[in-house]
C-alpha cells in the first residue's frame, strides 16, 4: 500500500528526493535494517546523500500529506 501512495507521488517527489525500497525479503537489505534500527515496517526514513538519518516517520502506511510534511522537514540549505 505505502509503494502505491509512493508511485502516485513520483512526478511530484522527482528531483527532491530519490527513493530506495529495502524489503526483508533481500538478505543484502538487511544490513540496512540494522543499520537504520528499523523495527517496524512500512517505515519512512529521510537520510542525506551521505546515508546520515534527517528524520523518519514511526511505522505505518503514511498518507502523501504526511509524506510531503516529512520532505518539508529538511532544512534548505
Amino acid at each position: 500500500m505505502q509503494n502505491t501512495i509512493l508511485k502516485e507521488m513520483a512526478g511530484e517527489l522527482s528531483g527532491k528526493v530519490d527513493i530506495q525500497y529495502v524489503q526483508t525479503t533481500v538478505p543484502a537489505d538487511l544490513n540496512i535494517f540494522n543499520q537504520y534500527g528499523i523495527r517496524g515496517l512500512p517505515t519512512l526514513v529521510l537520510a542525506d546523500a551521505s546515508g546520515k538519518e534527517i528524520n523518519r516517520m514511526p511505522p505505518g502506511v503514511k498518507r502523501s500529506d504526511d509524506i510531503r510534511l516529512l520532505i518539508q522537514s529538511v532544512p534548505q540549505s
